[in-house]
């Protein structure tokens, strides 16, 4: 009986120490230099919830008191596709009075209240901005974006933030004569700049990103015509309708304007095909991501039935055509040449690089699901790039270096370009997409070790092209939209990283010596 009571009080002494540390305050200081009395709390998923108590303290004379009539509503939730959502992913606190730069603020928050939560109803304000707590933001996107252990940032997020901090203002990238293709011209916004700049903001939790996100977005918003195409590029090209970006803005910045542009790219995304077929004229990876990340944007905006089916739909037409390409011994969605490129050959190809786009968005997707049919495609890209998308350099500067292929051929074409110089252009992207399918494999239990090899060798490719330009002595990149690319799949790369270099030491621990 004396051990079952000391077995019941560790029982209960652990429950309570986990729920002390749930409900760990969250710290915040008002940056704005403007007071006003709105801000958004970006929520973490499972962290506060619609029958959250909430209280808002103050920091004066010491200590921290409660603030009276203080206002709390949502405008996001995290999707959840099993039942109804209650986890908050934008939180809105309005105060009766406003709050000045340098206050700080404390929000303390459990699960007892009886009353839930409402939605955000009002006509969009003026929101002030104010820092969080070390470790929250960082923790609020699809899946951490920073390491546990303190210090500074890997060589990845290094160059993340450099280049970053090169690019993130429009007007002085726009006045440079050296750069011919700027942001009044279509490309540079290709792979969602919205997004890429938002992702940072996530990362680092400097106030600057956010900005230059936020401007990036209105500018963007800006060239949306009244069809809901963009204006820069002609015709109606899908590819350019970017809604990740513009959901995240929405998180920040609610406006009816933006969640119609939400809308508005999934009817037109709607003309995408949820799989290949045998006819199509045009067929590439690229805008199935785009086609997939617009269905997952509406879902995480609305939770609706619609969308979540248009997901099911999508990714059910990409399993039906991956196992027909595993037939023919390709772990991708190979389809003909010529309806990727629109030339006269029906050798069977595959691209790497877009795989990384669509992986992206299966992460995401995985992360809020664990849909395993989204693990299922990401595992088959790894392998693929591991079996058949990438070579070593033979010559030049890259001698020596593993490069993947900017297309797979399944056959040999006379459209097969060996070493294009546009194959080094995506080792940090491909790279990021064989780190997931290798963290994936660790989650699943399955053969992680099979990723290793090809995974750090595309990695040291992908630091050899990250750098400063020895011409400029300067963080420059050329073409734009090679930022997007680069950094719009691998936000999280270091912290995947993390996690599989823990698993190696905890495994080299358990090993006994020989």
């Amino acid at each position: 009986m004396k051990h079952l009571w000391l077995w019941l009080f560790a029982i209960l002494f652990s429950l309570s120490s986990l729920k002390a540390i749930a409900e760990q305050p969250l710290r915040l200081e008002v940056l704005s230099a403007n007071s006003g009395n709105q801000f958004t709390i970006p929520v973490p998923r499972n962290k506060i919830f619609l029958h959250s108590s909430l209280q808002l303290q103050k920091y004066s004379q010491d200590k921290f008191t409660p603030v009276k009539g203080v206002q709390f509503s949502y405008t996001l939730l995290w999707p959840n596709a099993d039942k109804a959502s209650d986890s908050i992913r934008a939180l809105i606190v309005k105060l009766q009075e406003p709050v000045k730069k340098g206050d700080m603020l404390q929000l303390r928050f459990d699960q007892q209240s009886k009353e839930k939560i409402k939605p955000w109803k009002e006509t969009p304000a003026t929101l002030i901005d104010v820092s969080y707590s070390s470790g929250w933001l960082e923790n609020a996107l699809y899946a951490p974006l920073q390491t546990q252990q303190s210090g500074p940032p890997s060589w990845f997020d290094f160059a993340y933030r450099q280049f970053g901090y090169q690019l993130a203002d429009m007007e002085t990238v726009n006045q440079d004569p050296k750069v011919k293709r700027n942001y009044t011209t279509s490309a540079p916004w290709l792979y969602d700049r919205v997004y890429v700049l938002y992702q940072l903001y996530f990362q680092t939790g400097d106030l600057y990103f956010k900005q230059m996100a936020h401007v990036s977005a209105q500018v963007y918003r800006s060239h949306i015509n009244e069809f809901g195409y963009f204006s820069l590029k002609k015709g109606n090209d899908i590819k350019y309708l970017l809604a990740p970006g513009m959901l995240i803005d929405y998180q920040f910045y609610p406006s009816n304007d933006t969640a119609e542009l939400i809308h508005q790219f999934y009817q037109n995304s709607l003309r995408w095909p949820a799989q290949y077929q045998l006819g199509l004229t045009f067929w590439t990876e690229r805008n199935l991501s785009v086609a997939l990340a617009n269905a997952i944007s509406l879902w995480e905006l609305t939770q609706s039935v619609e969308s979540f089916t248009r997901i099911e739909a999508l990714i059910k037409g990409s399993m039906r055509t991956l196992q027909t390409s595993q037939n023919k011994n390709l772990n991708c969605l190979a389809h003909p040449y010529r309806v990727h490129e629109g030339k006269s050959d029906n050798t069977l190809v595959c691209s790497p690089w877009m795989n990384a786009l669509l992986a992206h968005q299966l992460w995401k997707l995985w992360r809020m699901t664990e849909m395993p049919e989204a693990a299922q495609l990401i595992s088959a890209f790894g392998k693929n790039v591991v079996e058949q998308g990438s070579y070593l350099a033979p010559k030049g500067k890259i001698k020596g270096l593993t490069v993947p292929k900017y297309l797979i051929f399944a056959q040999s074409s006379k459209f097969e370009d060996p070493m294009a110089y546009s194959d080094m252009q995506h080792a940090c992207d491909v790279a990021g997409l064989v780190v997931s399918a290798r963290y994936l494999a660790l989650q699943l239990q399955q053969d992680q070790s099979f990723y290793k090899d090809t995974m750090e060798n595309l990695l040291l490719s992908c630091r050899a092209s990250l750098g400063v330009d020895k011409k400029k002595n300067s963080w420059r990149i050329k073409p734009l939209r090679k930022f997007n690319w680069w950094f719009h799949s691998t936000g999280n790369l270091s912290w995947k990283l993390a996690e599989l270099d823990e698993y190696e030491r905890t495994k080299a621990e358990k090993t006994p010596a020989k």
